[in-house]
């Protein structure tokens, strides 16, 4: 992960947790009509059991990371979208304070988000957790290998990396991708029936963050 700046683990989920895992996805869901949700960890008390009982602790490179983010996204032919080439550059915080080396904030369905210092991004890792077999048709996760080793880029900077060292991450139900926020990708729009639905979980170490922020309130396991 440290090399590429992700990396794809196989059958980290048994079939028997993730269609559980499928199965209270779908109910929430079908409570809040919506394809994508945020704070899915504090919403889903099957997928906060995976993470208390280790299953995921494989993908991380250092035990001393926490869940600081969590959103679920749903791909389908009705709720469909690309996605373009880009980083990972906003922390989602309890409140604004405006400090030194953070910004710009924003606002996203009533979370505080804000861009982080270069030195905070470099140290997290985000898993993908597939809940369906994800392919190059429905929108599967495409990656720049080593690209997060070139620090925040601006637009121009993206548009001028060798795209033709681009690769398409395509996975299995119950398998996770590791990758750095840093990393430049992106997805295309799903072209087949059936879902895409993939739970996105951001681990960060909770001490690096300045002493005037805080993380969002933390999820009991």
């Amino acid at each position: 992960m440290d090399r590429e700046g992700f990396k794809v683990f196989r059958a980290v989920l048994p079939a028997i947790e993730t269609e559980r895992l499928r199965k209270a996805i779908d109910q929430i869901q079908e409570e809040e009509q919506s394809a994508n949700l945020r704070d899915i960890l504090k919403k889903c008390r099957e997928l906060r059991e995976i993470i208390a009982c280790g299953s995921l602790k494989v993908c991380l490179p250092s035990p001393r990371l926490e869940p600081v983010r969590s959103i679920l996204f749903d791909k389908t032919l009705e709720a469909n979208w690309p996605v373009a080439r880009h980083q990972d550059l906003t922390i989602a915080v309890k409140e604004r304070r405006d400090c030194e080396g953070y910004g710009p904030w924003s606002e996203k369905d009533g979370v505080i988000h804000v861009q982080a210092p270069e030195l905070i991004l470099q140290k997290m890792v985000a898993l993908r957790i597939h809940l369906d077999h994800t392919h190059s048709g429905n929108g599967a996760l495409k990656v720049i290998p080593g690209s997060h080793h070139r620090g925040k880029l601006n637009a121009d900077e993206i548009a001028d990396l060798d795209t033709n060292k681009e690769v398409t991450l395509e996975c299995d139900s119950g398998d996770v991708i590791g990758m750095r926020p840093l990393l430049v990708h992106s997805s295309g729009r799903s072209e087949t029936w059936g879902h895409r639905r993939v739970i996105h979980i951001e681990y960060a170490p909770l001490h690096m963050l300045d002493p005037l922020l805080e993380w969002p309130d933390k999820v009991k396991h």
